[in-house]
C-alpha cells in the first residue's frame, strides 16, 4: 500500500484498516507457525510495514 493512498483516507478509515491489518498479521503468524502449506512468511514483512505506515500517518495527523 502506498503512503499517498493512506494519506487520502480519513482517520476513522485508517483505524479500521489498522485493526484489520493487525488481525490479518495474527492469522498469518498462526498459519506460519503451524506450518500450513502455501503460506509465505514474507507477507508478514509487508503487512508490518503497512501497519507502520498507517501508524505514522495517524501520528502525523494527530500532531498537526
Amino acid at each position: 500500500m502506498r503512503i499517498s493512498d493512506i494519506r487520502a483516507r480519513s482517520n476513522k478509515e485508517l483505524m479500521e484498516l489498522l485493526s484489520s491489518m493487525r488481525a490479518e498479521l495474527f492469522t498469518i503468524r498462526l498459519r506460519v507457525s503451524s506450518s500450513e502449506p502455501g503460506v509465505r512468511s514474507t507477507s508478514k514483512r509487508f503487512i508490518r510495514r503497512d501497519i507502520a505506515r498507517i501508524l505514522t500517518c495517524l501520528r502525523e495527523s494527530k500532531g498537526s
